[in-house]
């Protein structure tokens, strides 16, 4: 089967990465369409050496420091409207597959899937607009220009052959929208089986890691996390570190708060998935600190710390909250109360049999969420697309 995927930003341990390999792996002939600029490192010259066997074309893109910024939407927009160029003399496809966001680039492809007569499947990521963190007090004054775009994209996924999604909540608002009229199916984003695995805890050591990974951006609120730490620091015997495993705009900013609270913590930069599991393994809890109000399914953080078998203290209270209570792999915080999460914390860390339960439903978790289950699972989906919904 000839297969396209066009994903504006990839990289070998994301959704597409793992997409991509499981589609090799079952002997399909793949062809990835992604931008020229990392998104991650926010520099050009993207490597996709590690895509073996995949036919790569990459599009000129604008470059930009900011994950929210003016220059990231033109960079959307100059990517999508590229996409005819480089596919225009493309052979004939069997499927494609593109990630939603952006749907801009999921339209462009919906036109060229419908003239060319090949089913398009879109893999709903994340919700735009209602998933962007946009200040209350900006709400009012951009509710024309949302409705636009809520239509919009509203629109587009009406427009595919199938829908995908590693969030049952957004399949729930896609089945709704589209009238349960297009095949849709929900594919976790899986996790890695790591060679690191964090120990068990054996008594209250004097010194306690909490791990992050990912970005330092304005969606995670590490005010909250150094205030607690501060207080527990001040309150108990034990010492607790803060290490952000990854990098961002607020880097310094996090680095000098940290000082002010006076908190040990480490920022190692990006580092290779590999090393990213290692950092995680060695840290006791790992912290999920999203903004108050902040709209968002399942981060890739949240299976990055099931694979090493770390507890899990998350301010999400939704399916990922609700998935770490029933598997009790984790506890729930008030998002932005340092009160709360210092009480959780607290609660969490004087229990060495609770953190050890924790860190082996954790681990059970990770095992039926392992990636190749999950893709192979994907694959199959295109394949009863391709044959018209009889698997």
């Amino acid at each position: 089967m000839k297969v396209l995927v066009v994903a504006q930003y990839v990289s070998v341990h994301t959704r597409v990465g793992r997409l991509l390999n499981q589609l090799i792996e079952s002997g399909h002939d793949v062809t990835l369409v992604t931008a020229n600029f990392d998104h991650s490192a926010k520099k050009r010259n993207l490597d996709l050496s590690y895509f073996h066997g995949v036919n790569c074309i990459k599009i000129e893109v604008l470059g930009y420091r900011k994950t929210l910024g003016l220059m990231r939407v033109l960079s959307n927009y100059i990517f999508a409207k590229k996409i005819n160029k480089v596919l225009n003399k493309s052979i004939g496809f069997d499927a494609a597959v593109v990630t939603v966001p952006t749907a801009i680039s999921a339209k462009k492809l919906s036109k060229i899937a419908k003239k060319k007569s090949f089913p398009l499947i879109m893999d709903v990521l994340d919700l735009w607009p209602q998933a962007l963190p946009i200040p209350k007090r900006l709400t009012t004054v951009l509710q024309p220009i949302l409705k636009i775009w809520y239509k919009h994209n509203e629109n587009v996924y009406k427009n595919a052959s199938g829908l995908v999604s590693h969030s049952k909540n957004y399949l729930s608002y896609l089945n709704k929208l589209t009238e349960s009229k297009i095949l849709t199916r929900h594919i976790p984003l899986g996790c890695y089986p790591s060679e690191n695995v964090a120990e068990e805890t054996k008594d209250h050591s004097s010194i306690i890691t909490i791990g992050y990974a990912g970005n330092l951006g304005w969606s995670y609120d590490f005010d909250t996390v150094l205030e607690a730490i501060a207080k527990l620091n001040r309150n108990s015997q034990n010492k607790i570190h803060l290490k952000l495993i990854g990098d961002g705009e607020r880097r310094e900013e996090l680095l000098k708060k940290a000082k002010e609270h006076g908190v040990d913590l480490t920022v190692t930069g990006i580092v290779p998935h590999n090393s990213l599991l290692k950092c995680l393994s060695e840290c006791s809890i790992g912290i999920i600190p999203f903004r108050k109000d902040t709209i968002v399914s399942w981060p890739y953080k949240v299976n990055d710390y099931l694979s090493v078998g770390i507890p899990i203290v998350c301010s999400i209270e939704g399916e990922v909250g609700e998935i770490l209570i029933e598997e009790k792999a984790g506890i729930v915080y008030e998002a932005g109360s340092s009160q709360d999460l210092t009480s959780k914390l607290s609660s969490l860390l004087s229990s060495v049999d609770l953190q050890n339960k924790m860190k082996k439903n954790a681990l059970n978790l990770a095992n039926r969420l392992e990636v190749s289950k999950v893709y192979q699972s994907y694959v199959d989906f295109l394949v009863e697309v391709v044959r018209g919904g009889s698997s």
